[in-house]
This record gives structure tokens, C-alpha cells and sequence, in this order.
């Protein structure tokens, strides 16, 4: 089941902007014209001017309070992960400005918000705010809020308080629309009730289609009811509806391509899933479904670019995270491995690209230049301190989601702008601490293979522990730097353990004893965070993570096979 957004009825955005003539107060007319230009420009769906705009209202200004809100909303209506972050930073600013003044705070902020921290997997916060937002509509008009919190449920798996509340959203007849009778029939489904959800398909196909929506959502019900060929005749009016607005054509196509993979044609399929992404770059669904025809191809490396893709988009997509997880299992077959690499070796045994898995595709360190921190030690990286303070307050941050990715940014932009390879281990530590296991290992893997391949890396390593060391006895008493440091002992034990493994290894004329000892090592990592994954002691991977690597070497060095 494809999980969509809540449709955001595109009427409150304008209901709650002022008319372009308004009374303004002389003295602070240059800013009341700046409001009202921002207006303007929401109204006409210029959101990034809009945008713009609202940011230069000044905060001592009586209209900042509702430039925040309307900051918020101009945010949500761009669409992406960024924005959404940035609105609800906005939401948070109009709600403190409204309390410290004793004004009525917008009810439709609530819902806005909500739909916000829903958009970037804040669901707890969003359950939050879309209740909030229906206690305090009261009976009035409260049907969307109903769907849209049994949307959030949906991704949270909890059916059945996501039926409690799209029975309520439905409740009304008037209310009902191919898009809330269509989700309370798929969330039927998921509870086994498969008649009731087949009469909510049928009766959301009675409905007639009018406009775009109505065209898009019958097409998807008419998909849900195994009737293709309306399906796609309900898709191919859609478009026609829509010739100018290339978001609502991308979906379309989307539409289309899961109608063609239903009937069997993945050329179809795979040419309106390129479509859907020509217009619509950010559209994470239609790459995880690309991603699995590729899959089906046993195409692994085009399948684990498109699943990384869309895992940068949608970070918390539980679906994209499993296909990762299944992937890298799936192409850790070691006797086919093996066998390939023999060949390789076989043909040019100086290759040095051929000593890389094959699963992964590593980073060209043999450009990288320099780190600033390879030949002389200084004070330890900024952007490092600055992600390590904020990881301390993480436990307390208002929200979750957010301040975490903030963290995980400040260590990326160290990594890309600094050239500093080592961010990568304190960036694997703070996914780990918060059972990110997939992307901690990703992160591990990055920087062993940089260590392994640079010496520039390897000597901005050593001096990295030494300045972390210092800042560690600096005296500011920080039990996240005392704990890190720990850790990061171990896990240059480790690295100088693999290191001398390698060297052993060269012994060997064929170099598959080496390949066979990282592929282990690799597979001894994935192992771990499947069996997190299914619910494992968390504390077991994290040991292990980081632990000793000894028995697979001695198996290595006493296999005779080889």
C-alpha cells in the first residue's frame, strides 16, 4: 500500500489571509506593506517569494506572530524535507509570540504543524497536534483532522485507531470523499475485514470525479478493485485536468506505473516511473518502486543507488529502511562472490578496484586532498564540538526528529567541507545510540574503507584522537566526550587489528583470502543489524559492532581451500 499525504484542503491557506486593502497603522506602514505583499504572493502559489517575504517582517512588529504561521504554511506547500523542518520552526515562533501576548492562537496552526512533524516521521508530535487541533475545533468542521491523524496511525501501523478515526472523518455523508472512503477500505484491509473494504472501494467508485483529485483518487480505487483498464482511463483525465502543475503529473505517473507493474508490464512501468521522476525529483516512492524492479533484474548496484537515494529523501520510510536491509542481504552470496572475484584476480590481479565488494559503492578516495588536521595538530574540528554539544541535549530537545538530522548534518558538512574522513565515526556513534544500525554501519564501512585506502585519512585519524583525547581532559567534565573517547580506543584497536590482518594477507598469491575475510566482516556487520531489526538486544549489536574481529581471521588463516 502506498502511503499518501493527507490532501491539505487548499482553501484554509487563503481563509486565513488578510484582504490586499487592509487599515494600516502609518508609522509601521513600510512593514504592513511588506505583510500584505507576502500575502500577495501565497495567494497567486508563489510560495518561495512568499517565503522570502514573511521572513523580513520584523519580530517586534504586530504582524510577526501571523507572518510566522503564514511562513509555516508558504514551507509546507514546498514539499520538501527541509521545508517542513523549517515550518514547524516557524509554527513554534508564531505560537510563543501569540501565548507572550495573550492572543488567540490560529486553530488551523495545530493542523498545520501536525502535518509537518508527520512529513518527517515526527508521528508522536503529530498525533499530538492534529488532537489538539480537534479538541479545539469542537464539532466544527473536524473530518480532516480525523483523516489525517488516522493517516499518521496508518504509518505508525495502529489500524485500529486509525479506523476509530476515519469512521468519525466518514461519519457524515457529505463529508465522505474517493480519498477518505478509499483509506478507511485499505485500513479494512490491513484488519482482515475485506468485505467492508471492498464496499468503501465500490462506494468511493460511485462518487463522481470533477476535478483532479477526484479523477486521481478514483483512479486509485478502481486500482484497489483489480479494474485496471479504468484505472488508467480515470489517470489519463487526471492529466488532462492538470497540463501546467508537474508535481500532480508526477504523481500521475506514479499512479500509472504501479497499474502497469500489476499487469505485468515493467517496460511501461519502468518508463513512467522515469517519467514521474523527470518532474518530480523528490519523489521517494517512485524510487524505492524503481529500486525493486531493479532487484527483480538482480541489478544490485543501479537497486542500492535508487534505495540510497530514496533513503536521503525519506529518512524514515520503514518500507525503504526493510528493502535496504533485504538488499544487502541478497547480494552477499559468498560462493558466487568468491568465484567472481577468482576471475577477476585471474585477469588482472593489479587491479585495484577489484578488491573492492562488489555491493558497495565506495568512495574515489585517491582524490581527496589533504585534511587540514594531516600535518600539524590543532584544536579539535568546530563543526565536530558544535554536533557533539548538541547530541547532549538531544534527550531534552522539543523535537526529536529534527534536532537529531540537525546533528547528523553538522557531521556531513565536516566530512564534505572540512575533509575531515574521522566525522564519520562520531557520526556511526550517534546513529548507533539512537538503533540507526543500518546507517551507523554505512557510516563505519566509509571510513574503513577511507582508512584503509588514504594515508592522509589514516594520519587525520591519529591526529583526530589526540585532539579528542585533549578535549577530553580539558576539564569541561562532558560524559559524552569521556564515553566517546572509549569507544573510539576500541574502535582504533580494531582498525589497527584489520590493518595488520591485511598485511598477512598478502601472502596469499590469489588475494581471495583477504576478500573473503572483509566480505565476512561486512556480512558479520549486517547480520547484526538484521537481528536488531527483528527485535534483538540492542546492546548485543552494539558490542559487536565494535568487537573483535579474531575468530574470522584465525578461520581465514587456518582454511586450507584457498
Amino acid at each position: 500500500m502506498e502511503v499518501e499525504s493527507p490532501r491539505q484542503d487548499e482553501s484554509r491557506t487563503s481563509q486565513i489571509l488578510p484582504p490586499s486593502s487592509t487599515n494600516q497603522d502609518m508609522s509601521r506602514a513600510p512593514v504592513s506593506n511588506l505583510f500584505v505583499d507576502a500575502c500577495s504572493l501565497a495567494r497567486m502559489g508563489q510560495y518561495e517569494k512568499a517565503k522570502t517575504a514573511f521572513l523580513h517582517v520584523e519580530q517586534h512588529s504586530d504582524e510577526y506572530g501571523k507572518a510566522q504561521y503564514l511562513l509555516g504554511c508558504a514551507c509546507n506547500k514546498l514539499d520538501e524535507y527541509d521545508e517542513y523542518k523549517e515550518a514547524i520552526g516557524a509554527f513554534n515562533k508564531a505560537i510563543e509570540f501569540f501565548t507572550k501576548l495573550g492572543r488567540n492562537i490560529p486553530i488551523d496552526l495545530y493542523y498545520e504543524i501536525g502535518f509537518a512533524q508527520w512529513k518527517i516521521g515526527a508521528n508522536k508530535d503529530a498525533i499530538k497536534s492534529f488532537s489538539k487541533f480537534i479538541r479545539k475545533k469542537g464539532t466544527e468542521d473536524t473530518h480532516y483532522g480525523y483523516l489525517s491523524r488516522a493517516l499518521v496511525y496508518c504509518t505508525m501501523g495502529h489500524y485500529k485507531e486509525a479506523l476509530s478515526d476515519l469512521n468519525k472523518a466518514n461519519e457524515n455523508q457529505e463529508n465522505q470523499t474517493t480519498y477518505s472512503l478509499c483509506w478507511r477500505g485499505r485500513t479494512f484491509a490491513h484488519l482482515g475485514q475485506y468485505e467492508k473494504a471492498k464496499e468503501d472501494f465500490q462506494r468511493a467508485s460511485r462518487i463522481r470525479a470533477q476535478d483532479f483529485q477526484s479523477y486521481l483518487q478514483l483512479g486509485i480505487v478502481y486500482s484497489e478493485l483489480g479494474q485496471y483498464s479504468e484505472a488508467l482511463e480515470q489517470f489519463n483525465y487526471a492529466l488532462e485536468s492538470q497540463p501546467q502543475n508537474q508535481h500532480n503529473r508526477a504523481e500521475v505517473f506514479f499512479r500509472q506505473a504501479l497499474v502497469y507493474q500489476f499487469l505485468g508490464d515493467s517496460n511501461q512501468a519502468t518508463n513512467k516511473l522515469h517519467d514521474c521522476l523527470l518532474l518530480n525529483p523528490k519523489h521517494a516512492r517512485a524510487y524505492f518502486r524503481l529500486a525493486r524492479m531493479y532487484l527483480a533484474e538482480n541489478n544490485y548496484l543501479d537497486a542500492l543507488e535508487t534505495l540510497n537515494t530514496a533513503h536521503k529523501i525519506a529518512p524514515h520510510d520503514k518500507d525503504i529502511i526493510y528493502e535496504l536491509g533485504s538488499l544487502h542481504e541478497r547480494v552477499e552470496r559468498f560462493n558466487i562472490a568468491l568465484h567472481e572475484r577468482r576471475r577477476a584476480f585471474g585477469l588482472q590481479k593489479s587491479e585495484p578496484s577489484l578488491s573492492e565488494e562488489t555491493v558497495s559503492v565506495s568512495e574515489n578516495t585517491s582524490t581527496r586532498p589533504p585534511s587540514s588536521t594531516v600535518d600539524k595538530e590543532k584544536s579539535m574540528n568546530p563543526r565536530l564540538l558544535s554536533a557533539l554539544k548538541q547530541e547532549e541535549l538531544l534527550s531534552v530537545a522539543e523535537n526529536f526528529s529534527v534536532s537529531y538530522h540537525k546533528i547528523l548534518e553538522t557531521y556531513q558538512l565536516a566530512i564534505d567541507k572540512d575533509n575531515c574522513p574521522e566525522a564519520r565515526t562520531l557520526m556511526a556513534l550517534c546513529q548507533e545510540s539512537q538503533n540507526d544500525f543500518i546507517d551507523a554501519l554505512d557510516s563505519m564501512e566509509k571510513f574503513c574503507n577511507e582508512y584503509l585506502t588514504d594515508p592522509n585519512a589514516k594520519q587525520s585519524w591519529r591526529n583526530f584522537l589526540k585532539q579528542f583525547k585533549t578535549e577530553r581532559d580539558s576539564g569541561r567534565e562532558s560524559r559524552l566526550v569521556t564515553h566517546r573517547y572509549t569507544v573510539l580506543k576500541r574502535i582504533a584497536k580494531n582498525l589497527i587489528d584489520i590493518e595488520n590482518d591485511h598485511t598477512l594477507f598478502k601472502s596469499d598469491p590469489s588475494g581471495n583470502l583477504r576478500i573473503f575475510y572483509d566480505a565476512l566482516r561486512r556480512r558479520l556487520g549486517q547480520s547484526l543489524v538484521a537481528f536488531s531489526m527483528t527485535g534483538g538486544d540492542t546492546s548485543i549489536v552494539a558490542h559487536n559492532l565494535k568487537g573483535s574481529l579474531s575468530t574470522y581471521v584465525a578461520f581465514c588463516r587456518s582454511d586450507k581451500h584457498f
